[in-house]
């Protein structure tokens, strides 16, 4: 009987130290925060904002900078699109981080497909890039 029983933890136990890295192999981008280093042709060294992608459960969320956000996430080859944003209405006391809020929302909501290269994300709006992003240390 304990042999029995402990097969189940053996596989088990398998699957989440091989298994489950194989499965984030295919998807490079979820489990990880992704924070903001460019947008547009602006370079950015702040924290926030920064974006985490759940593609299993098709959701994207982070922080915009003063307020926190969730969406809805499609992704297929290199399309990717996120939809339905919402987020939080706390008030953005600097006029400077409130602009730069609008505008990374807006720029998310404008991605049609991604692109992984030299470890960043590029996120483009057509074949223009709106926003690179490096996994968060």
């Amino acid at each position: 009987m304990r042999r029995i029983l402990s097969l189940p933890l053996v596989a088990v136990a398998l699957w989440a130290a091989f298994g489950a890295s194989n499965a984030r192999a295919d998807d490079p981008f979820s489990g990880k925060r992704w924070t903001l280093t460019q947008i547009g042709d602006q370079n950015w060294t702040a924290e926030k904002p920064y974006l985490e992608f759940d593609r299993a459960q098709g959701k994207v969320s982070g922080d915009a900078g003063c307020n926190r956000f969730s969406g809805t996430l499609e992704v297929k080859d290199s399309s990717l699109k996120v939809s339905r944003l919402i987020s939080t209405k706390r008030a953005c006391l600097d006029e400077a981080a409130n602009r730069m809020e609008s505008r990374f929302l807006g720029e998310l909501e404008r991605i049609t497909r991604f692109e992984m290269r030299d470890g960043k994300l590029r996120l483009l709006a057509g074949d223009l890039p709106s926003l690179v992003l490096s996994p968060a240390l």
